[in-house]
């Protein structure tokens, strides 16, 4: 049976102010103060592809275990890591772990945050591992394997997917990664930074992307990174809306004006390759721009020539094949 519920007639809540609703314990001005700070640390302080990674076609950033680690930092968090839930079935076999991580403040000693973090070996990152051909076990018939080509300086390879064959190695693994995710799951918590970062890190995974390499078994040498190819000399390429790339990232569908700028031909390279290699939105180019200038801007024009080589290298590194 479900219990009797008094209902307060609105003009009854009126004359209860702060009762039935909490009053606000920070006005906006601290409130906007806060977050302004929190986003100053970011944009000056945190380093794209390290302590936050940008996944293609994605509005915000996924926090990376560097960028937690130096929020609690920032913040006088201290760590503390228990694991809640496991199963371990060496027959089966079958690894499984919760992680629950508490932060504290350092000066008062209070509890500011927790969060929960849990990695199996059932996940795909730790089931199965990719090969070469030639790694590719005898008894494993190459045309029932999952395979995908990867880029290598002698062009397109093949590689397969396979069992993971030892995974009771992954043990300490697991343990690592349920711990990370829950300190990621905490720090958004507790610094309010989910307007700015996300927690897709599955999503990470899919993107190719390290949620952090330390972490990765059985790890194989990465294929070597491609030559920096240039879009310009009439090879540009259009924009993901099919209009020409801008250097000011609006994508208007107009040919840039061919001005005395020097620096005009290297911008509309740097935001040919984040729309057509990363896949990436203006949104996305400007902030990683305003991660390499160090400062806030409004468009790339706003960049020295120090800093666009500085955004083109982040970019390219995002780029850069991850195994």
């Amino acid at each position: 049976m479900p219990r009797d519920v008094d209902l307060v007639p609105a003009e009854q809540e009126a004359r209860m102010p702060g009762i039935l609703l909490p009053d606000m314990v920070m006005d906006f001005a601290h409130i906007k103060r806060r977050m302004e700070e929190l986003q100053a640390f970011v944009r000056d302080y945190m380093v794209p592809g390290e302590d936050y990674g940008v996944i293609p076609g994605t509005d915000k950033p996924t926090l990376k275990k560097p960028g937690a680690e130096k929020l609690c930092d920032v913040y006088g968090l201290q760590r503390l890591f228990e694991i809640v839930e496991r199963v371990e079935d060496w027959d089966r076999p079958l690894f499984h772990y919760v992680v629950r991580a508490d932060l504290i403040h350092a000066a008062s000693g209070k509890l500011i945050a927790q969060g929960l973090g849990a990695a199996n070996s059932m996940e795909d990152r730790y089931r199965w591992r990719w090969v070469w051909p030639s790694e590719v076990p005898p008894h494993l018939s190459k045309d029932g394997l999952v395979s995908k080509t990867v880029q290598t300086r002698n062009g397109p390879a093949k590689k397969y997917r396979i069992p993971n064959d030892d995974p009771y190695t992954l043990v300490n693994t697991l343990i690592k990664m349920a711990k990370k995710r829950a300190l990621v799951d905490a720090v958004l918590s507790a610094t309010r930074s989910s307007g700015i970062f996300t927690q897709d890190l599955e999503d990470l995974a899919d993107a190719g992307m390290d949620e952090d390499e330390e972490e990765r078994p059985t790890r194989h040498q990465p294929a070597p990174r491609q030559p920096q190819a240039r879009y310009g000399n009439g090879n540009r390429r259009a924009s993901a809306q099919g209009a020409p790339a801008q250097e000011n990232g609006t994508g208007n569908g107009q040919p840039p004006a061919q001005a005395a700028d020097p620096l005009a031909q290297l911008r509309r390279e740097i935001i040919a390759f984040a729309r057509q290699v990363l896949g990436y939105s203006d949104e996305q180019i400007r902030f990683v721009a305003r991660s390499a200038a160090g400062r806030e801007i409004t468009s790339l024009k706003d960049l020295t020539e120090d800093e666009l080589r500085t955004l083109d290298g982040m970019l390219r590194d995002a780029a850069s094949p991850q195994e």
